[in-house]
């Protein structure tokens, strides 16, 4: 966290004063996930949340990965496979029966115990495991909302802007190399728990039109929401339609380079505005339509921090 010249933790920021900087408010987490552009090795694994919901923007797609421009997340389970099943009991117990295949293989392979069959049946474990589950294709822009539940694992090459609540827990279904955060995967847990329904498509709703811009709001969750912005060349929109009750705001530049009032943000920077900030323009600074994101904390989040003594 920059403050002025000198930069501290957010902690240490938040501490300063909880009440003014984000009405007691927990803060969301921003991240960029960026998997490495080669097959297998850079997807992520293949997990859910129990409570955490999660939101990806995509703000590149590897070229050499990914020729057409599109990559992909895997996102939910296969419905053409699910309706096979006599019942979703049967499909469930089905896909934990592949994954516990291909954990055994994966685990003799990482412990350097496997033998050339074991090797050799690698690949088509993997497959059998991975049709359980469906890729979504995504392209620069495109928007992915993951609620507790839904199996999902970003592929490799895509790297997004991530939206988060600030929990930190998830339930690992399977990764195609060895898991060095966990001595275990939570296969049996996930699954026998997660959603089934194919992952709805992301619901865009217009917020407002103005002449430079335009507010998408691209997420909704319980604690929540994300907006997206598109501003013209050269363009500005005041950042005060939602409500003075909102805890904090937060700004993160998708491309292009932008002035939020005195502060610059280059493209995938973010910005951290408090509760007690009076309304700030942002301004693309370049003479093509750009996007920025807004994450907004809804009102009845406040008082969640306990009283901080912070000297």
């Amino acid at each position: 966290m920059r403050l002025g010249d000198r930069e501290l933790p957010l902690s240490q920021y938040v501490a300063l004063d909880p009440e003014r900087v984000c009405r007691r408010s927990l803060p969301l987490l921003l991240k960029i996930l960026d998997p490495l552009p080669e097959p297998i090795r850079g997807d992520l694994y293949l997990e859910t949340h129990d409570t955490k919901h999660e939101v990806y923007v995509v703000t590149r797609v590897d070229p050499e990965a990914w020729p057409d421009g599109r990559g992909g997340v895997r996102l939910g389970v296969d419905q053409a496979l699910r309706g096979t099943a006599a019942s979703d009991s049967q499909f469930r117990d089905s896909f934990l029966a592949a994954v516990c295949a291909y954990e055994r293989v994966r685990r003799a392979i990482d412990d350097a115990t496997a033998g050339a069959e074991e090797h050799a049946s690698e690949p088509e474990l993997r497959a059998a495991m991975n049709r359980f589950t469906s890729i979504r294709r995504l392209a620069v822009g495109d928007v992915v909302q993951v609620a507790p539940g839904l199996p999902h694992a970003l592929q490799h090459g895509v790297r997004v802007f991530e939206f988060q609540t600030p929990t930190y827990e998830r339930n690992i279904i399977s990764f195609a190399q060895r898991v060095v955060s966990q001595p275990h995967w939570d296969s049996e847990y996930a699954i026998t728990r997660a959603t089934l329904d194919a992952a709805p498509e992301p619901a865009i709703e217009p917020v407002q039109t103005l002449p430079q811009a335009r507010v998408e709001r691209i997420a909704a969750f319980s604690d929540f929401e994300v907006q997206r912005l598109t501003v013209s060349g050269h363009g500005q929109i005041a950042l005060d339609w939602y409500p003075d009750t909102t805890p904090y705001s937060m700004v993160a530049a998708c491309s292009g380079e932008w002035r939020l009032d005195a502060l610059t943000l280059g493209a995938e920077c973010a910005a951290f505005i408090p509760a007690c900030a009076t309304t700030c323009t942002l301004v693309n600074q370049t003479a093509e339509t750009q996007t920025a994101l807004l994450a907004l904390p809804l009102p009845h989040t406040a008082g969640n921090i306990d009283a901080v003594d912070a000297s």
